[in-house]
């Protein structure tokens, strides 16, 4: 098993280009996929100005973060997937069908 740690940069504009108030920023919603980012389920709703999200004993495997930041009016942003995997670093298996032979 693996911690990740989420970490991101908050928006300083909205999609139209006009500058977005820091305060206007009630928080990001950090999901997370267990099938490299088919199904997703929310972890939590981080509040500014926090910019980061620990996430422990991950098993092996492909996954996937999205995240979306939420304003005040409860308008979401687009969706920002991060694909990771997780590797497997376990030992090889032992030998098999050992066999002695007599002479």
């Amino acid at each position: 098993m693996k911690n990740a740690t989420v970490s991101w940069d908050l928006p300083t504009t909205r999609e139209s280009g006009f500058p977005l108030d820091p305060a206007d920023i009630q928080g990001v919603e950090i999901s997370l996929s267990a099938d490299g980012g088919v199904n997703f389920t929310v972890l939590n709703t981080v509040v500014p100005p926090v910019t980061e999200l620990l996430v422990p004993d991950l098993e092996i495997g492909d996954w996937a973060f999205r995240l979306v930041v939420v304003d005040t009016n409860g308008k979401r942003s687009a969706d920002v997937d991060a694909l990771f995997n997780v590797p497997d670093e376990t030992a090889p298996s032992s030998v098999a069908n050992v066999q002695v032979t007599l002479g």
